[in-house]
């Protein structure tokens, strides 16, 4: 596993963070790969690139691996000579003086998650960055507009199916049907907007289950264990018969969790992200409480490293080759990598790795590649 760079991540104003070519090969350590020392593959091409990312959010384990995603495709190419980063903290002003701050100090590759605030909200900014011929990418929340027009593409994990595959699990694993809640991001943000409508396409066909978050709302849990917990705890005052929970962030899954051992409910069938803490919240609890069966998607931090690729590719001037596109598509299944009922793939615990870490994630470019042509699962 790559080793993720000591990158300062600041509320950005005019400043935005610069890691240059030499830092990203002091920071490659532990058995990380280092930058390219030769020439790297041929869809880096040999033009200068200054390289911009922004996250809107920036603040959870999600986020940071998301970062180390792209870095990885980025450590790929010599001619990247710096790397500048955002990190908004989901405030929409931070987000939009941060990408003006990367645009004024060069950067001609930019890969951007639009999650500050709702869809559309960053799209002025990033229409200006595109018509100034800057190579911009949308990932990871879908920024409203029009591909070829207001940026380069969008590329994103298929939320919506994301949401059709939990529902689907959770109608299964409740026959007598019962109550079932959705705790999600931020209000507004468009990665839970799409899974609640999957999500509700999926219930459609077990009507004994009921939503009681709504069918186009979501209980707010902020990405984030504590504020899940808390939202968890709420939803228990008011509902204390859930029978299961929807959670699109797997760590902040684990304070959902710690609302229902706080409670002294048994715990119920959970469907979420992935993450390491939370299949080893499985491990260790399952056995005591039967009802706890989890099932997750992948956390498709990996669509970085194609957003990375696209832009980098178009700010050198260079045509990618079918066979060394990371993705054809832009939009990349996301069905479910673990399944507590299915002995195929099972949680998977791994007790060396920090409690944050994303498994899917240890996918190579070439498992990636064979990933987005059939259509299947890390």
């Amino acid at each position: 596993m790559l080793a993720r760079p000591r990158i300062t991540r600041r509320v950005v104003g005019a400043l935005v963070t610069v890691l240059s070519a030499a830092t990203l090969a002091s920071c490659a350590s532990g058995g990380s790969a280092p930058p390219a020392a030769g020439p790297g593959p041929a869809w880096c091409g040999t033009t200068p690139i200054v390289f911009g990312m922004q996250d809107g959010g920036g603040l959870n384990a999600w986020s940071k691996a998301s970062a180390e995603e792209v870095l990885k495709t980025v450590r790929q190419c010599p001619n990247v000579t710096e790397v500048l980063t955002v990190n908004a903290q989901f405030d929409l002003q931070a987000a939009v003086s941060g990408l003006q701050g990367m645009v004024a100090q060069g950067a001609n590759a930019i890969v951007v998650i639009p999650d500050a605030g709702g869809t559309g909200s960053e799209l002025p900014g990033i229409r200006s960055a595109h018509r100034r011929g800057i190579a911009i990418v949308p990932w990871g929340a879908d920024p409203g507009g029009t591909p070829g027009e207001d940026y380069l593409t969008y590329v994103d994990i298929d939320h919506r199916e994301a949401g059709r595959e939990w529902a689907t699990w959770m109608g299964r694993r409740l026959p007598q049907g019962g109550k079932v809640a959705f705790i999600g991001g931020p209000a507004g943000n468009s990665p839970s907007a799409q899974e609640v409508a999957g999500i509700v396409e999926g219930l459609r066909a077990f009507p004994n289950v009921s939503l009681v978050s709504g069918e186009t709302t979501w209980i707010e849990g902020g990405w984030d264990p504590a504020k899940a917990q808390q939202a968890a705890a709420g939803l228990l005052s008011q509902h204390p018969d859930i029978a299961g929970v929807f959670s699109d962030e797997g760590v902040s899954s684990t304070g959902i969790i710690r609302a229902f051992q706080a409670a002294g409910r048994p715990l119920v069938p959970i469907a979420s992200l992935e993450a390491n803490a939370l299949s080893c919240d499985h491990q260790q609890l399952a056995a005591a409480n039967p009802g706890f069966q989890l099932a997750t998607v992948s956390a498709g931090n990996f669509v970085g490293r194609i957003a990375a690729q696209l832009a980098i590719a178009k700010a050198a001037g260079v045509e990618i080759a079918e066979a060394d596109l990371l993705s054809p598509t832009a939009l990349v299944p996301d069905r479910l990598v673990e399944d507590s009922v299915d002995a195929t793939k099972p949680p998977a615990c791994d007790p060396s790795q920090p409690p944050s870490a994303l498994l899917s994630n240890r996918m190579t470019d070439d498992q990636l590649k064979a990933l987005t042509r059939a259509g299947g699962t890390p």
